[in-house]
């Protein structure tokens, strides 16, 4: 996979190489639903429409639409990411359950890929909006400009930006770290998995934290108390039980 160096070493026409590439990927992604510039590149675009210096790669918001649970849109990515991986134009390194690089075959640059749903009319962004935002921005789209190549993003995006990085975000800085709440935290804990990722989810023995439709998901509650590691999910393609190991610490 392509080496990490931050776009201030990159050249001119790396940069404007590493664009047109990720615009190329957007297109592909965009088959399989909706695609956003993201992240540092969004905060880029919107200042001066040039990549962030101390960035490394070019960042994207994949909507997966209407999800009850971050565990339901977890499985939803899952399958997602199974689908793109068919794609024989592209190679793809998934880093979680929430997150995976994308790159063109042959190609020296790599597009980090990241989850985003809506929950009862709430924003959820990996990792950075737990439902602090309204689910507009994704229902809805726009554009924006990146070293002059168009490309989609959230609608209303300085919104977005805001709620990712705090509304200084006007101002560089290189040393900006996410603080997130214990319930964010908790709830992204989930995405952090690199084990396979989340099989679908129908019952789970001697708990009765999902209901037999599967569309109410109290787990969560439950993994915020005492879950310290998913250490493995055995993976199904269809509704079944699941095999859970837990570690507690």
């Amino acid at each position: 996979f392509p080496v990490t160096i931050h776009m201030a070493k990159r050249s001119i026409q790396e940069q404007a190489d590493i664009t047109a590439e990720a615009r190329e990927l957007v297109s592909i992604l965009e088959d399989y639903a909706p695609t956003f510039i993201n992240g540092g590149s969004l905060i880029g675009a919107l200042r001066n429409g040039k990549l962030v210096p101390h960035d490394d790669d070019i960042d994207l918001a994949i909507y997966i639409g209407d999800q009850p649970s971050t565990i339901a849109a977890a499985i939803a990515f899952k399958n997602l990411v199974a689908k793109i991986e068919e794609n024989i134009s592209v190679r793809i390194k998934r880093i979680s359950n929430g997150q995976f690089h994308i790159f063109k075959k042959g190609a020296k640059f790599s597009v980090d890929c990241f989850i985003c749903w809506t929950t009862h009319d709430k924003l959820y962004l990996h990792w950075g909006i737990a439902g602090t935002i309204e689910s507009s921005h994704a229902k809805a789209s726009s554009v924006t400009r990146l070293n002059d190549i168009e490309f989609p993003t959230f609608f209303m995006p300085k919104r977005v930006v805001a709620a990712l990085y705090g509304h200084d975000w006007v101002y560089p800085n290189p040393d900006f770290h996410f603080i997130q709440t214990k319930s964010a935290l908790s709830r992204w804990q989930i995405l952090w998995s690199q084990s396979n990722p989340l099989a679908t989810l129908l019952s789970i023995d001697s708990m009765k934290y999902i209901t037999e439709d599967g569309t109410h998901f109290d787990i969560e509650k439950f993994i915020e108390k005492t879950l310290q590691k998913i250490t493995h999910i055995e993976n199904h393609t269809t509704p079944s039980k699941i095999e859970v190991e837990i570690n507690f610490g």
